[in-house]
C-alpha cells in the first residue's frame, strides 16, 4: 500500500501518526531525499519486514522534479 501526504506540517504529522499506530517501530524507516540516496530508498524498499509490515516514509522528494 502506497500512502501520498501533501499539505502543511501539522497535517502530516497528524496522519503520519495515524498511520505508524499500525506498524512496529522496528519496522519503520524514514528518508529525507535532501541527505539520502535515491539508492539507499530502493534498497530498503526492497527488503522485507522481518516482524511484520514495513513502513518507509520519504521526507522531501520535491527533488525528483528535475
Amino acid at each position: 500500500m502506497t500512502y501520498t501526504l501533501c499539505g502543511n506540517r501539522d497535517y502530516i504529522r497528524v496522519e503520519l501518526e495515524k498511520i505508524k499506530r499500525d506498524f512496529d517501530l522496528s519496522n519503520v524507516s524514514s528518508y529525507d531525499m535532501n541527505s539520502s540516496s535515491f539508492d539507499e530508498v530502493i534498497r530498503d524498499l526492497n527488503t522485507f519486514g522481518l516482524f511484520g509490515k514495513k513502513l518507509v516514509i520519504v521526507y522531501n522528494f520535491e527533488v525528483f522534479s528535475d
